[in-house]
């Protein structure tokens, strides 16, 4: 099956021959939604293809947000320099892939329909969970649901005190992205600097650096000094 889409679009797929749950797909719908505009895109269900299995959206980014963080601290304006070079499809993936409100409604479809979820863009097809996936994510999303959430964890604190922390370095798309050892996000590495031009995908690091946050949550990661371990 293809699927033709322009530059600004991309489709939600759900690999599967049984009916999906009105109910999960209402409420991925309204997250989906919800996640975009608190991130700063229109998002916009254009089409809807092949037995309902695939969803294909239009999104593009306000233009109010990106005047409201031009003028504001170092800080923010670091992390402004990720999302002009993120797409709302990349940050959908990142979210849908780990325990988060909006991957919730995704892991109940998936399992219920045994499908595997994918994120169909122009030129390739990201892969966001198998059944197998999905039931590993909704454990996490339970166990996160009994304990209080920390502000910070402690790669976010290590990171804080000048300290180094672990974790693996993975390239989607164009973008290097870093997860945190024994944590299921990713934050994307920002890419300037020799350090960054020396570090590998699917190779593990120890790295310190400035995380840039948005609402308390790391948005991008500025890679200080990295050091390989084998």
């Amino acid at each position: 099956m293809t699927i033709e889409l322009a530059g600004d679009e991309f489709a939600l797929s759900f690999d599967t021959n049984e009916g999906i749950n009105p109910d999960d797909l209402g409420t991925l719908l309204k997250r989906l939604a919800k996640f975009s505009r608190d991130e700063g895109f229109e998002l916009t269900l254009f089409d809807v293809r092949h037995s309902s299995k695939n969803f294909l959206f239009r999104w593009k980014k306000k233009r109010n947000r990106q005047k409201r963080r031009t003028h504001d601290t170092n800080l923010r304006s670091a992390a402004a320099d990720w999302a002009q070079i993120a797409t709302l499809p990349l940050l959908i993936y990142q979210v849908m892939s780990g325990p988060s409100s909006v991957s919730e409604p995704a892991c109940n479809i998936s399992i219920h329909t045994q499908s595997t979820i994918n994120i169909v863009l122009p030129d390739q097809t990201l892969a966001v969970m198998t059944p197998e996936e999905a039931a590993e994510i909704k454990q996490e999303i339970q166990r996160k649901k009994l304990r209080p959430k920390p502000q910070r964890d402690e790669f976010q604190t290590a990171i804080a005190k000048g300290q180094g922390f672990e974790g693996v370095v993975k390239q989607l798309d164009d973008e290097l992205l870093f997860q945190p050892e024994g944590h299921a996000y990713w934050v994307p590495i920002k890419p300037r600097g020799q350090v960054f031009q020396d570090l590998q995908s699917h190779h593990r690091y120890v790295v310190g650096g400035e995380l840039c946050r948005r609402r308390g949550e790391p948005e991008a990661f500025d890679i200080h000094w990295a050091r390989a371990v084998s």
